[in-house]
C-alpha cells in the first residue's frame, strides 16, 4: 500500500464536502477485543493469543466486494417510507446506487475489491465516489446512519474522534471527581452513599466515604453522571436528606411516608411489597405529587424554591389515592376479613358484643366497622397486613 501523500481526512471533513485535498484510511474491525481465541480455537485477528501474548496480525490482504444494500428512505402519499436500496462501487459509474448506474446487459460491469493490506485500506480524496460508497455502507462502523443490527467490518481510523473521545472522558472523570469531593455532605453526597454502601460502610468517615465514591465514579464516570442527572436519582437524595433532617419519616407499620411534626396524616402511602421512597417518587412526577416534592425539598433546601416556600408553612400532601384497592371491598368480602381478624385477635368485640374494637378506633358492631374500614383506606391496608401476618390462635383441646 503506497502512502499518499495529503493529510488523512476525518469523518467531519468528509461530511463538509470538502476533502479533495485529503487521504482517508479505513481499518478492520478487531473480531474480538478480549484475550483468547475464536471458536475454531486460533486467534483471530487484532487479538491476543493466549499462548504467545502478542497481537495477532491481520493477514496480508483481506478483499472485500464493494457491493451491499442499504436501508433507504422515499416518500409516499406524504408519509416517509423505508426500503432496500441496493449499492455498488464501479469504476466510471457517478452513482453508488445500482439504479441508477447504466444498464448492466449493456455496460458489463466488473466487481471491485477493497483490499485491506494488513488490516488497512486507504483512499486518495479525489475518488470521491468511493468515499460516497464506503461511508453510506452498514460495512463502516463510522457510519452514523448505518444499521445497527449489521456487524461493521471495518472503520475509519479518525484520530480527531479519538481525541473527543478521550476529552469527553476526562472531562467527565473530573467532573464527578469534583463533585465526590466538593458536593455538600449532608444533602448532597451522604444521601447518596447511603443508596450505594452499606451501613457498616456509611459508619467510615466523611473523607473515607467521599473517596469510595471516587473509586466507584473513576470506574465509570459516563454512569455516574448519568446516574447524578437522573431525576429518580436527584429525588432520591433529598427524600434521604429530609429523612436525616427528621423533616419526614418512615412509618414501617403501614409503610407510609409522614411529616416529623404530623405523623397522623401521611405524605403518601405505599402498597404492600413496595419500597415507600421509590413508590413516593413515582407519584411525584405527577402534578399533585410534584408540589409535594418541591415542598420537602424546599425544606432541604431553603434558599432553591420553586413556588412552594417552606416560609407559608403549607405542606401539600399527595392526593394520587396511595392505596391500591383490593377484591376485598366488596361488603361480604370485608366480612370475611373481620372474621378473619376477630379468630386472631386483631380485632377486641366487648363483652356485650357492641364494640368492636381496633387500633385506636371502637366501631357500633360489624355494619360500623365496615363502613369505619370504607372510609379510611390507610386502616383497611393495616387491617388486611395484620390478618395476613398474623396466625391463627391454636385452640387448646
Amino acid at each position: 500500500m503506497e502512502p499518499i501523500n495529503k493529510p488523512r481526512g476525518t469523518y467531519a471533513d468528509f461530511l463538509s464536502g470538502d476533502y479533495s485535498e485529503k487521504h482517508f484510511v479505513f481499518e478492520l474491525i478487531k473480531k474480538n477485543p478480549q484475550v483468547g481465541n475464536n471458536s475454531q480455537g486460533n486467534p483471530a485477528p487484532g487479538m491476543r493469543s493466549k499462548e504467545t501474548g502478542k497481537t495477532v496480525e491481520f493477514p496480508l490482504a483481506v478483499p472485500i466486494p464493494l457491493v451491499g444494500t442499504i436501508t433507504a428512505e422515499k416518500t409516499e402519499r406524504n408519509q416517509i417510507v423505508k426500503y432496500p436500496r441496493k449499492i455498488r462501487y464501479c469504476v466510471g459509474e457517478n452513482s453508488i446506487f445500482i439504479d441508477e448506474q447504466q444498464p448492466d446487459d449493456k455496460f458489463p460491469k466488473q466487481l471491485v475489491y477493497a483490499n485491506f493490506v494488513k488490516g488497512r485500506f486507504q483512499v486518495d480524496g479525489t475518488d470521491s465516489t468511493l468515499l460516497k460508497f464506503l461511508f453510506a455502507w452498514d460495512q463502516n462502523e463510522t457510519n452514523e446512519k448505518r444499521n445497527p443490527k449489521k456487524f461493521p467490518k471495518f472503520k475509519l481510523v479518525d484520530t480527531s474522534v479519538i481525541a473527543q473521545k478521550a476529552i469527553a472522558v476526562n472531562k467527565q472523570k473530573f467532573d464527578v471527581v469534583k463533585w465526590c469531593y466538593t458536593a455538600d455532605w449532608e444533602t448532597e453526597v451522604k444521601p447518596l452513599a447511603s443508596v450505594i454502601f452499606t451501613h457498616e460502610h456509611m459508619s467510615y468517615s466523611t473523607d473515607e466515604i467521599r473517596h469510595n465514591l471516587v473509586v466507584i465514579a473513576e470506574r465509570d464516570p459516563g454512569a455516574f453522571q448519568k446516574m447524578l442527572k437522573d431525576p429518580k436519582t436527584e429525588r432520591l437524595m433529598v427524600l434521604k436528606a429530609a429523612i436525616d433532617k427528621e423533616i419526614i419519616v418512615k412509618n414501617p407499620a403501614i409503610n407510609g411516608l409522614f411529616w416529623s411534626d404530623n405523623p397522623n396524616q401521611p405524605i403518601s402511602v405505599a402498597a404492600s411489597g413496595k419500597e415507600v421512597l421509590a413508590d413516593f417518587i413515582a407519584k411525584s412526577f405527577s402534578s399533585e405529587g410534584e408540589k409535594t416534592y418541591y415542598a420537602i425539598r424546599d425544606l432541604v433546601f431553603p434558599k432553591e424554591s420553586e413556588g412552594f416556600s417552606a416560609a407559608t408553612g403549607q405542606k401539600p400532601m399527595v392526593f394520587e389515592a396511595p392505596v391500591v384497592k383490593g377484591p376485598t371491598d366488596t361488603t361480604e368480602e370485608l366480612r370475611t376479613l373481620i372474621k378473619d381478624a376477630v379468630e386472631r385477635g386483631i380485632v377486641v368485640i366487648s363483652k356485650n358484643n357492641v364494640w368492636w374494637k381496633f387500633m385506636d378506633s371502637s366501631f357500633q358492631k360489624e355494619d360500623g366497622m365496615i363502613e369505619g374500614l370504607r372510609d379510611n383506606e390507610i386502616m383497611l391496608q393495616v387491617l388486611k397486613r395484620k390478618v395476613l401476618e398474623t396466625p391463627v390462635a391454636e385452640v387448646k383441646e
